[in-house]
């Protein structure tokens, strides 16, 4: 396309937006609307199929968030950082606790039934040793052992409570997140498994 044309044609589609009053915001939802994922935070539920898959699959019907007695999962609104009115979950917020309801009321297949706790893969730990107090001297701690409920499994310590994560057993649920007293930043996080090269 020469040069003259293409610019005619855009100031033509810039008038037609113009024109059609409410037509930028419209834009601006369905932009919105669009599959855009975080990966630094985008968690899906228990059960969840891969992303692409979850996308083409989620109804946004709500059940799972509805049937979470943690309230763990959230719904997306307009804008954020996964795709509008689909559910995911911020483990420093509300972690996880494996009570596998979602998995049952799903109608779509974008979550699929789990029979074990134990068989559940949201994301994987991980533990920044910098921020860990039990890792880096600064005092003794050892609650995300505590809380973790395959304990001794996803997460053990030593004789100083440091901590050490265990991929093959972590199910991602973020309750060791969640409890992590660490300033500022929390020292351990739930990471997607795409992040990890799980």
């Amino acid at each position: 396309m020469e040069r003259r044309s293409f610019l005619r044609a855009s100031g033509e589609i810039a008038a037609s937006v113009v024109c059609i009053g409410g037509g930028l915001s419209l834009l601006s939802l369905s932009l919105n609307e669009a599959p855009q994922l975080d990966k630094r935070i985008a968690l899906r539920p228990p059960g969840s199929i891969n992303e692409a898959n979850f996308l083409e699959k989620c109804i946004r019907c709500h059940r799972c968030i509805d049937v979470c007695p943690s309230q763990a999962i959230q719904l997306q609104g307009h804008e954020g950082p996964v795709a509008a009115h689909t559910p995911f979950i911020i483990p420093s917020e509300h972690a996880c606790i494996l009570c596998l309801a979602c998995t049952n009321v799903c109608p779509s297949g974008a979550l699929v039934p789990v029979e074990k706790r134990e068989d559940v893969k949201i994301g994987i730990a991980k533990i920044d040793k910098r921020l860990c107090v039990a890792h880096n001297g600064s005092g003794v701690c050892g609650v995300c052992h505590t809380a973790c409920p395959i304990k001794n499994k996803a997460i053990s310590i030593d004789y100083r409570t440091r901590p050490t994560m265990h991929d093959d057993a972590c199910t991602g649920c973020g309750q060791c997140e969640e409890v992590c007293p660490a300033d500022g930043h929390k020292a351990i996080r739930v990471e997607p498994i795409e992040m990890v090269g799980a």
